[in-house]
């Protein structure tokens, strides 16, 4: 290729970059946790099993990320693991109950799929466990001049399954 080629090339390229420096690709975003607190959980191999009267586990997030989002878009993302018991089986579905604090409150239930198959009520070793779902929307009520959110998975699950969970397991899932 002749160093003309090259050149008209170079400032096509460069055209380009500045034609599409202002805009924003993708408005999703993701908020973490600023802190995770599992009480009288198991903790086995980093996850936090939710299986006995009193356990739960905590989350809080910074709500002001969230003050300027799309409040028709707001969502818990919940991935865990799930189980029909102790050293259970592979490919169960669960329904957790969770409580969201902000500015107001409110309990729901996620249900979480696991796409896993086949379902066995055998111990599996941890195959086929991981289940993943979301909430409905969170509540402007909720967010709108919320510090911080808090959100709480606790025993016993809808359907009695067990669930494990660590600091990533839930997340809250926007639009900006």
């Amino acid at each position: 290729m002749d160093t003309k080629k090259k050149l008209q090339i170079v400032i096509f390229i460069a055209a380009i970059t500045t034609i599409f420096a202002g805009i924003a690709f993708g408005r999703a975003k993701v908020l973490s946790a600023k802190s995770y607190n599992p009480q009288m959980c198991a903790n086995i191999a980093g996850w936090d099993w939710i299986r006995r009267p009193g356990a739960q586990a905590t989350w809080i997030f910074d709500a002001e990320p969230l003050q300027s989002a799309d409040m028709k878009k707001v969502y818990l993302n919940i991935e865990a693991l799930a189980t029909n018991g102790v050293s259970g089986g592979s490919g169960y579905d669960t329904t957790v109950k969770v409580s969201v604090v902000g500015k107001s409150s409110f309990t729901s239930t996620v249900h979480l799929i696991n796409p896993y198959r086949p379902q066995d009520p055998d111990d599996s070793q941890g195959v086929g466990y991981r289940v993943y779902g979301h909430s409905t929307i969170i509540p402007q009520s909720l967010i709108k001049d919320a510090k911080d959110i808090s959100v709480t998975i606790m025993w016993p699950t809808v359907d009695s399954n067990h669930v494990a969970v660590n600091k990533d397991s839930v997340t809250i899932g926007y639009i900006k």
